[in-house]
């Protein structure tokens, strides 16, 4: 910007916006060439030239827009990705600047992106690591065909991989069903927390469940990730496990008021379909979740007794003797929430082996009795 100077030139001095000699926008377009280059795309959109190649200035250009950090492109860039879109498809990793460089207000693009995928689909299949990148925020990712194609590319991965990427794939999900938790914002806010109880917990995710139904079933088409988290969950217990647990953490999680809403929303989501279509694998998560939340209040009301650390370690253990686990516990275990593969059948000797640590917090240590194969004694 600059000051009009010269005769007359004071208080009343007029500004000129110079595009070209600003610094900060150089590189972008001034409002001229955007208006340009948005008619050459309308003439253009609808041509479609499968065999159409880069020269070689053209292709270092591809190589460097692919290649560079970050999620910004020009509109050189843009148009230069749009123009060679048919090349791209056999490179898997030029498919998040591509979309990116889609103009999604235009249906014409839109068909073409959904035609395109299908051939990235074909020739150059997507890998987990990637299908995440997908299922980010970005206005580009946010298509329903974008989000289901990179479900479909979860669909490859084993247990084993998926769980190491489940955390992000449970945080993707609220960008799934903004709308949803914007409904059930009101209800989540009025709800019991989990710390009231496992009881009022388990009660609470079906309650939720059923008031969401039927905003359920209108998000549940817009929203494969939910869906394919709860197909993969009915088979493992392992993965059951982590899902369930990081939605309830998120749906805890008060700092986001929205994020918080979102997940509640999903959460009585996840367990109605599970008890649905794994009603044994729902009913051990159920028990695990109320054998720790009954440990978790034992503790609480033990560091309200007054006295020292060992009065308060005398209420523990007298709390946790007169626990009563779930039936299901004792009968065959429930995995541990951090490590799924170790069965949990009830608590090691809560009469004399919790302990409470001298501590601000009084954090306490309680012992569990897990079922597995016996271990070799000692030869000494």
């Amino acid at each position: 910007a600059a000051v009009a100077d010269g005769p007359g030139a004071g208080d009343d001095a007029g500004f000129v916006f110079d595009y070209e000699a600003d610094a900060a926008v150089a590189g972008a377009a001034s409002p001229v060439e955007e208006k340009y280059r948005a008619l050459a795309r309308d003439a253009t959109r609808r041509l479609v030239d499968r065999d159409l190649k880069p020269a070689v200035d053209e292709a270092r250009a591809i190589a460097r827009v692919l290649g560079a950090p970050g999620d910004a492109l020009g509109p050189r860039d843009r148009e230069l990705l749009w123009k060679f879109r048919w090349t791209l498809v056999t490179d898997r990793h030029a498919l998040p600047k591509f979309l990116l460089s889609v103009d999604w207000r235009a249906t014409e693009e839109v068909d073409q992106v959904r035609e395109l995928l299908a051939e990235w689909r074909r020739r150059a299949p997507c890998e987990t690591a990637d299908a995440l990148k997908l299922l980010g925020p970005g206005a580009a990712f946010q298509h329903e065909a974008v989000r289901a194609f990179a479900v479909d590319a979860l669909r490859a991965a084993s247990d084993e991989e998926l769980i190491t990427y489940l955390l992000q794939l449970v945080q993707a999900l609220r960008y799934e069903a903004r709308r949803a938790a914007a409904d059930a914002s009101d209800r989540a806010a009025a709800a019991a927390t989990a710390s009231s109880g496992a009881k009022d917990v388990v009660e609470f995710e079906r309650a939720d469940a059923a008031a969401a139904s039927e905003n359920a079933r209108r998000e549940r088409a817009r929203s494969p990730l939910a869906a394919f988290l709860s197909e993969r969950a009915a088979r493992s217990v392992a993965v059951a496990n982590f899902v369930w647990w990081y939605l309830k953490v998120g749906a805890e999680d008060t700092s986001d008021e929205h994020a918080c809403a979102t997940y509640r929303v999903f959460r009585g989501r996840f367990a109605e379909d599970l008890a649905e279509a794994a009603p044994d694998v729902y009913a051990t998560l159920r028990a695990q979740e109320e054998l720790v939340v009954a440990v978790l209040e034992a503790q609480a009301r033990a560091k309200e007794e007054k006295g020292r650390r060992d009065a308060k370690q005398d209420r523990l253990r007298g709390l946790l003797a007169d626990l009563k686990p779930p039936a299901v516990v004792a009968r065959r275990g429930v995995p541990c929430p951090l490590d799924p593969g170790t069965l949990v059948v009830g608590l090691h000797q809560p009469r004399t082996s919790p302990r409470v640590f001298r501590s601000v917090m009084y954090p306490a240590l309680v012992a569990l009795e897990v079922k597995g194969p016996p271990r070799p004694r000692s030869a000494a």
